[in-house]
């Protein structure tokens, strides 16, 4: 739906958001396999890109030109706005990610894995700064794969131990040791942990173990690293329990001397 400018109010915007949330929601509930849901994700993403940035760019006005004028109440609603639209974007920006992988074989080349973690670090490096965390890697092998993919596995990985941590200050330490034609690769946080009943459903898309007010997220991380980690012919998989720290173990292949 379009939104003309002359008929825009906080409540018309409210409304289309929770109309377009509810569009996605309903569709979702249609998709029955795996190829559907990429199809779906990808159409769907690219179809609300449009519209959502002229909302968010009208959010943006309705502040700089009316915040001053506006009660508590009014004000409150106007954030309101923002803060949804920018999480739908963060939403469809994640589903994109999750709909590419997996499309087609990539070619799997030498990566030096100390290269990825560099520029996951260099991409996270506000968060890390204002998490104040402990981030320990040891030394780190050459494996097949792609390097971008697996900037994105281990971005994605190391996010969620800076999301879902306790209140201790933060420590994260990735760990790497030869198995056969493998490197295991361990990423071990002290955060919140994950209690054992959900250690295989949070690698299934859209899949929350939290409300959206306690922890940001769409819920399609992890099942994007699980596609990630199929496209390089490995495993995911994790142990936790809560209270006591996560720890997600990867097997990815070596490099043949």
């Amino acid at each position: 739906d379009y939104l003309v400018k002359a008929d825009l109010t906080p409540e018309t915007l409210r409304l289309a958001i929770d109309n377009a949330l509810e569009k996605v929601a309903l569709t979702r509930k249609v998709i029955e396999t795996q190829e559907e849901m990429r199809q779906f994700a990808s159409t769907a993403a690219h179809d609300l890109k449009a519209p959502l940035r002229r909302v968010m760019q009208f959010c943006q006005q309705l502040q700089k030109k009316c915040e001053v004028k506006l009660g508590d109440d009014e004000r409150e609603l106007l954030n309101y706005l923002v803060q949804n639209t920018v999480q739908m974007q963060r939403l469809i920006e994640d589903l994109l990610a999750y709909a590419r992988v997996g499309r087609s074989e990539i070619p799997l080349r030498h990566v030096p894995l100390d290269s990825v973690l560099a520029t996951v670090i260099n991409h996270l490096s506000t968060v890390i700064e204002e998490s104040e965390v402990r981030l320990d890697a040891g030394p780190m092998p050459v494996v097949l794969g792609d390097h971008t993919a697996l900037v994105q596995l281990f971005q994605n990985l190391v996010g969620n131990a800076l999301k879902f941590r306790g209140e201790r200050a933060p420590i994260v330490s990735i760990r790497a040791q030869a198995e056969g034609g493998f490197w295991h690769v361990t990423v071990v946080d002290n955060g919140i942990g994950i209690a054992p009943e959900h250690h295989q459903a949070i690698f299934a898309p859209f899949r929350r173990l939290h409300a959206p007010h306690e922890y940001e997220g769409s819920g399609i991380g992890l099942a994007t690293c699980s596609k990630i980690m199929v496209q390089h012919h490995g495993r995911i998989w994790v142990e936790s329990q809560l209270g006591q720290g996560t720890t997600f173990h990867l097997t990815l292949q070596a490099v043949s001397d």
